[in-house]
Formats: structure tokens, C-alpha cells, sequence
């Protein structure tokens, strides 16, 4: 064999090897097709604390205490994608979530373009309830709507638009990657009352084992960066794969004012069951 045609083999092997390694640390696209469904379980718990504040600094992330109580539900969340649909000329995927512990239905309407999964509105029955949000932990872009109003009352019946359509994952994914979007929040009278901002970053890369399968997966944190302050912290980790979202976890600290008592929340969900189409 020519010896240099040899070298050039062995040349285009090694660029066929790194080739692939690059592929094996990112991910470039997300499940869309109809019918693909996702089953988790959802564990919520919620602890009491108290904390001597002669002795402890008020900051929410960080305050230790005692703790004095905690409770903890357990329920089974699916999440499936439904159909397609076109809303303003814009052809969307519908994404359902349904909780079993109360029957919580939320739609989301999302799109995959050049920079990544985007939702562009949604609708959930409980979309002016914050707590009630973190607490079922559905998706965080639950509270990124920009509302148009016409006479007081809201156009296109309950399904509430993106300010802009918000980035949930930018592809490709890989482990330097960070964005962030911005969204407005609503009060219960249905009128926004603050912008604020997610920022994204790209922590590392973790396999998970469940249900017997390996996902090489993305870890994502995440927070509201303009909503933390001494007496309220939050925080998200999403675990993505190339099959999608296969574990959460939300914590959130909130300090009662003129007391010594906090209210510690932890949502956790992990996968149990996935159909892909």
C-alpha cells in the first residue's frame, strides 16, 4: 500500500474520531414528534423552619434553622406532545401536562427554530397563582405571557402570549452553553405587575440511571435573577438529554417578615416511563 495513502487513512480516522466525540458532547435538537409522552413522578415537600435571628443573617440562601415540620406529596406528572397546530400563521407543537394530584392541565405552544426550543404561549387554569406554580413545578415559562388586552378582556379566550417567545433550551446544547429571556409576571386581577429575568447556564454533564437506561444528560441551573432578594431564593436544576427532560429540582427559601420562621420548598422530578415517536 502507498505509504501515503496510509497516512492520509490514518489522518482522516483521527478527524473522523474527534468528529465524533464533538457530536457526543452536545445535543442538537429535542423531541417534537406527536405522540412522543414523558411520565414522571412528582415528590413536593414542604419544611418548617425556625431560626434565632440574634445569631443568623437574614439571607434566604444560605439561613439555617430547626426544623419544625415538613410534609411531602407524592404524585405522577405526563407530559405528552398532542398535535400540531398553527396560531397567527405560526405552526406550533402542542404540548400537554397533566397532574394527577389535582387535575392540573397546562398547554403549552412551542417551536424549534435555528437558536432552539422556544415557547411562544400556554395556558393553565392556575396561571395567576405563583405558588401554586413553583409548588407543581409544570415549567417555569408558565409565567412568561405578555397579554393582550382588548376592552378589559383577553383575546383568543385563555391561551396567554409570550412577550417574546421564550428560549427554554439553546441548541446546540453543550457545556458551555448560557442564555437567559425575560417575561412578564401577572397579578390575580390579570395585570402585569414586573418583568423578570431567567438566566441559564450550562453546569456540567451527568449520566443518570432510571428505568433501566443511561441518559447522558446536560445539567441546566437556572433562576429568576431579578427575583431573589434576603427574604426569597429560588433555584432550578433540569437534567436534559437527547430524549428530553429526564429530572428536575426546584428549591425555594422564603423568609417571613417581622419573625423567625421559613418556609423551605422542594420539588423533584425524576422519569418513569418515555415513548418516543
Amino acid at each position: 500500500m502507498n505509504k501515503y495513502f496510509l497516512i492520509l487513512l490514518i489522518f482522516t480516522g483521527l478527524i473522523s474520531c474527534d468528529k465524533k466525540e464533538e457530536v457526543s458532547n452536545s445535543i442538537v435538537s429535542y423531541p417534537m414528534n406527536i405522540g412522543t409522552e414523558w411520565i414522571y413522578e412528582r415528590q413536593s415537600v414542604s419544611n418548617y423552619y425556625k431560626y434565632d435571628s440574634s445569631k443568623t443573617a437574614i439571607n434566604a440562601e444560605n439561613i439555617t434553622g430547626t426544623l419544625i415540620k415538613s410534609d411531602t406529596i407524592k404524585s405522577i406528572l405526563r407530559k405528552w406532545i398532542e398535535k400540531d397546530t398553527v396560531i397567527n400563521d405560526k405552526k406550533l407543537s402542542v404540548f400537554k401536562t397533566i397532574d394527577t394530584l389535582n387535575n392540573a392541565i397546562l398547554t403549552e405552544y412551542k417551536f424549534f427554530d435555528s437558536e432552539g426550543l422556544k415557547t411562544y404561549a400556554c395556558s393553565d387554569k392556575y396561571i395567576f397563582s405563583p405558588s401554586s406554580i413553583n409548588n407543581n413545578k409544570l415549567n417555569v415559562s408558565l409565567l412568561n405571557i405578555n397579554v393582550e388586552r382588548k376592552n378589559n378582556s383577553f383575546i383568543n379566550g385563555d391561551i396567554f402570549f409570550e412577550e417574546t417567545p421564550a428560549l427554554d433550551i439553546k441548541y446546540p446544547l453543550s457545556v458551555n452553553s448560557s442564555w437567559s429571556y425575560s417575561y412578564l409576571i401577572f397579578n390575580v386581577y390579570k395585570f402585569p405587575t414586573n418583568h423578570l429575568t431567567v438566566v441559564k447556564n450550562v453546569i456540567g454533564i451527568e449520566d443518570l440511571i432510571l428505568i433501566g437506561n443511561k441518559f447522558n444528560c446536560f445539567k441546566i441551573e437556572f433562576r429568576n435573577s431579578n427575583l431573589s432578594d434576603d427574604y426569597y431564593y429560588d433555584k432550578d436544576i433540569n437534567w436534559i438529554s437527547k430524549d428530553g427532560l429526564i429530572k428536575s429540582y426546584h428549591v425555594s427559601k422564603s423568609l417571613e417578615f417581622n419573625s423567625n420562621f421559613y418556609t423551605e420548598h422542594i420539588n423533584l422530578l425524576t422519569l418513569k416511563k418515555i415513548t418516543l415517536k
